[in-house]
């Protein structure tokens, strides 16, 4: 039913089109899994193509955009976003995303005003995908900035259609979070308490960008609800001022990667917190951007420099590269595997995450569907030990 899809919340999001590329799929799959995941890895695949373009077509360094969609397409954060079925959403918007940015950058490339309405048409697609996409606009300036275009009026009035849609699908996204329990912790965390939790997920998103290590499929708040925060906590907004500081002294090329990260990962950082996690991988699939572009942009730089010879640049860096590559690409299929199915999946997370109520609940769950009473009782008696802790 189109029009029930479009008129209506679903599990505390609004997001039609994926709820109609999930009937597609339903239509030719059923309840066969290989067909969804094959799905969620072609989306991927195509992002990887649609994140080298932009690049391409930002930076004008071939090489560049080619590392950058390396990295981006092995990383092991982006394990999440591939493996769930569920996240198609994130995977589609994204699509739509690098899609719309393609046409900007086009649209002042080439002066063809159809780039900026096809802009503007898969912008719309994405925001009906999910609602995260509402950050395209200011993303949209970070590019007049690296591309060092004078403000003018003629830059902010391109940007009221973005603007407008990024409102509306906004106020949109936050009535449906509240018809879910989703938001409930909006009143439990303070709003000091929520600034240091937003300063603490970025930087961890940064760290895990650079050494993805302990992923998992649930990061739990550092403390409970109603708690005082230890000292050390406080430590993250400190580092993180002075991060942004720093940043502003080097060149456009840092910034903007920065900045790119910041403006697509704000609105995850648990400001407004929703459900029971302070993190998730799979927000940092768009966001990623910014930092792999970094990543390779020093790269070529270094490659390309150096006071040692030549010839011992080209040697040390095509060992490094096919040993970075190596290495991510073991841990991407190393992360896949704990996707294998509900247990394994549950199993690590409490192996890194040992007070995730939610967890043990769902390893219950788990468990229940195994007929495996007696480990389902003492799973869903942890939870509801943990539960009453946070």
């Amino acid at each position: 039913n189109i029009s029930e899809v479009f008129s209506h919340y679903f599990e505390g999001n609004y997001h039609p089109i994926t709820l109609i590329v999930n009937s597609i799929e339903y239509q030719l799959f059923g309840f066969k899994p290989a067909g969804y995941h094959a799905v969620n890895l072609l989306l991927h695949l195509v992002n990887v193509v649609l994140v080298c373009h932009a690049i391409l077509l930002l930076s004008g360094k071939r090489e560049v955009a080619l590392i950058a969609a390396l990295l981006f397409g092995i990383h092991p954060l982006h394990v999440e976003s591939v493996a769930w079925v569920s996240e198609l959403k994130d995977l589609l918007y994204s699509a739509f995303f690098l899609g719309a940015l393609i046409c900007y950058l086009r649209f002042h490339d080439e002066k063809k005003k159809k780039f900026y309405f096809f802009s503007l048409t898969l912008f719309l697609l994405s925001l009906l995908s999910k609602a995260l996409a509402v950050s395209l606009p200011v993303v949209l300036l970070l590019t007049d900035y690296f591309r060092r275009r004078k403000p003018s009026a003629s830059i902010w009035l391109e940007k009221v259609p973005f603007f407008a849609l990024s409102l509306v699908f906004g106020v949109v996204a936050i009535f449906a979070q509240h018809s879910t329990p989703a938001m409930r912790f909006l009143d439990v965390y303070p709003l000091h308490q929520r600034v240091v939790f937003a300063s603490y997920g970025f930087l961890t998103y940064l760290v895990k960008m650079v050494v993805p290590f302990s992923l998992s499929a649930v990061y739990p708040y550092p403390v409970p609800s109603g708690a005082a925060l230890p000292a050390w906590l406080y430590a993250y907004p400190l580092a993180l001022t002075v991060l942004v500081l720093y940043s502003l002294r080097f060149s456009k090329e840092i910034f903007f990667g920065f900045a790119f990260f910041l403006a697509t990962v704000f609105l995850v950082l648990q400001l407004l917190p929703v459900g029971q996690a302070i993190m998730a991988d799979r927000y940092v699939y768009i966001p990623s951007i910014g930092i792999v572009y970094l990543a390779a942009e020093w790269a070529w730089r270094w490659y390309r420099g150096g006071n040692i010879s030549r010839s011992d640049h080209k040697a040390a860096g095509a060992i490094s590269a096919g040993a970075l590559i190596v290495l991510l690409s073991a841990t991407t299929y190393a992360r896949s595997q704990v996707w294998k199915d509900s247990l394994t999946l549950w199993n690590d997370v409490i192996s890194k995450q040992e007070n995730a109520g939610v967890a043990y609940q769902k390893r219950g769950l788990a468990w229940t569907s195994r007929n495996n009473l007696d480990q389902a009782f003492r799973d869903f008696s942890k939870a509801i030990e943990l539960s009453a802790v946070e």
